[in-house]
């Protein structure tokens, strides 16, 4: 399995990484002003949802465009974490 990896902002834990699983994902969301949902398939109907949040930026289609480059990388691989190339991100919180 692959995973892909959200550098942190150095405010936040200082600056450690989130991995979320590069497998299973189904849909990036349309990113607003500061998150983003990844939207991954499981046994629940609607499905399980990592929400990514960054400090505010305004080019929304770099920030999906990152995330969707890096599950590309990611798929199939059992190496390193790929790095999602974005902003650093404040945090990633799952539903």
């Amino acid at each position: 399995m692959g995973y892909i990896k959200f550098k942190k902002a150095a405010t936040t834990n200082g600056g450690s990484a989130d991995l979320l699983p590069a497998e299973g994902i189904l849909h990036v969301g349309v990113p607003t002003s500061t998150t983003v949902a990844i939207t991954y398939a499981s046994a629940k109907a609607a499905g399980d949802v990592a929400t990514v949040t960054y400090p505010t930026q305004s080019d929304f289609s770099t920030i999906r465009d990152a995330i969707n480059n890096a599950i590309e990388l990611a798929n199939g691989a059992s190496g390193p974490a790929v790095s999602v190339d974005m902003v650093d991100i404040t945090s990633i919180a799952t539903t």
